[in-house]
């Protein structure tokens, strides 16, 4: 089995920031490793994957120079949602497509490692959390770490 590195903004295991955003080249380096690893095509491993798992993806938009007022409102207004679940069953749509919200809430995430919890931490995917029918969520989450940065 190959050894695939991961890198988070907040240290990680790179050591240097004189590249922004290290997250593409470890992932050439992780698909790399998995390639060497598995002896396989990109098709193959996607094939592979695919039959286990089935078809998924992951996207992330990151909103940057943003005021944090106005995103600390939003996110307060959606903690509220969350707390009486005033979402859940609601329909909403977007291209066409109408999905019904079958969970809203807030969650934490605690590093197996070491135990400690991560709240409202934008890398360690904590926030409010969609879940949808067909198995689509959204993560919203502000980064207060932004501002201290500029």
């Amino acid at each position: 089995m190959p050894l695939v590195f991961w890198e988070d903004d907040q240290g990680g295991v790179t050591g240097s920031n004189h590249i922004r955003e290290k997250d593409g080249i470890w992932a050439v380096l992780a698909w790399l490793s998995i390639l060497a690893g598995r002896n396989m095509s990109v098709e193959q491993v996607l094939l592979n994957h695919w039959s286990t798992y089935g078809r998924n993806f992951f996207t992330r938009y990151d909103y940057e120079n943003c005021e944090s007022a106005p995103c600390n409102k939003m996110m307060a207004a959606l903690d509220t949602m969350s707390d009486n679940a005033s979402m859940v069953g609601k329909e909403l749509s977007q291209s066409g497509k109408t999905y019904t919200v079958a969970k809203i809430d807030n969650f934490a995430y605690t590093d197996p490692i070491d135990g400690s919890v991560a709240k409202k931490q934008v890398r360690l995917a904590e926030g409010v959390c969609f879940v949808k029918i067909d198995v689509m969520y959204h993560v919203l989450e502000v980064d207060n770490r932004m501002d201290e940065n500029q």
